[in-house]
């Protein structure tokens, strides 16, 4: 039976056509399509709310390794930092020095995380809601994303490598 207005309010007429065919034919969970619809989807809608939930935690962790992993190493080369810049090196050789290391270490990481992710994508295709797993928009937002919070992670230590004086790290043992 189609009608218009609001499907709940037709239900009383659907009840007594239903009786009127078959009285012991049971009417349970009666509720319009569009319900069915958004209960059918809404697993798999949770699931990549999880997924982007989880990407953002991981891009997070990313940055602060990233962060972690070259502040150390600006750390233990403070002294050759130190000496380059008694030498003459300016500031932004240094800082550059750094970064290029940095974004060296991310772009080998970018690499292997898009290998892994294509994998991943591959290996969880049912799970994936309205996009293919191959989504070249969603690859290519991600290079650039990625990319500049590793730039970003990395230059943050870089700068700190030129903000001591050259003769504080030369005397300090």
């Amino acid at each position: 039976m189609k009608g218009a207005g609001d499907p709940v309010a037709l239900l009383a007429a659907i009840r007594d056509t239903v009786r009127q065919i078959d009285p012991a034919l049971p009417i349970y969970d009666v509720r319009p399509l569009s319900a069915y619809v958004d209960q059918a989807r809404a697993t798999r809608a949770f699931t990549m709310q999880l997924a982007v939930i989880f990407a953002i935690v991981a891009l997070a962790l990313a940055s602060v390794g990233i962060y972690g992993v070259v502040a150390y190493s600006v750390t233990l080369r403070h002294r050759e930092f130190a000496v380059r810049q008694a030498l003459g090196a300016k500031a932004g050789a240094v800082v550059g020095l750094v970064a290029r290391e940095g974004i060296r270490l991310v772009t080998r990481g970018l690499a292997a995380g898009l290998a892994a992710a294509a994998v991943a994508a591959w290996t969880m295709r049912s799970l994936l809601f309205g996009i293919s797993p191959w989504d070249t928009v969603a690859f290519t937002a991600v290079i650039p994303l990625l990319l500049l919070t590793g730039v970003i992670a990395c230059l943050m230590p870089a700068r700190r490598a030129t903000s001591a004086r050259p003769i504080d790290a030369l005397r300090a043992e």
